[in-house]
């Protein structure tokens, strides 16, 4: 595949509003299933951005998915049953969800990187201790 097409693709998958799609099915169904979906998505998504080298396109997907859930929020959770996510406000909870997934996911970025430095630094190592010999 295209490797444009990819991050373009890892973008888009950034930018579903999955906190407000947790959140309605969670007030509307009573049931937190789609939390769960939400979880393994951005680990499949997390994935594909560390593979691909996309993780510029995935905080700005991220972004986007902030402002859409937002925005969406206003549109369809009336406020008549704003309560039901006490002690928070259903914006207030959307934005917490979205910054623990980021936080979460810069992280595994973090040590993914890391790890990855220690790698090739011991094969630069055993690279110069054979050529030294």
């Amino acid at each position: 595949m295209d490797k444009n097409l990819i991050k373009k693709l890892i973008l888009v998958g950034y930018a579903i509003p999955f906190p407000f799609l947790a959140m309605a099915e969670d007030l509307f169904f009573r049931s937190m299933f789609f939390y769960l979906i939400m979880i393994i998505a951005l680990s499949f998504l997390c994935r594909s951005a560390m593979k691909h080298q996309a993780i510029p396109y995935a905080l700005v997907g991220s972004v986007l998915s902030v402002v859409l859930s937002q925005v969406l929020i206003l549109f369809f959770i009336p406020a008549e049953r704003s309560g039901y996510f006490k002690p928070f406000t259903p914006r207030g909870l959307a934005f917490g969800i979205s910054r623990v997934a980021l936080v979460i996911q810069l992280a595994v970025w973090y040590f993914h990187k890391m790890i990855g430095c220690r790698k090739q630094k011991s094969r630069a190592d055993i690279i110069h201790t054979t050529l030294a010999k």
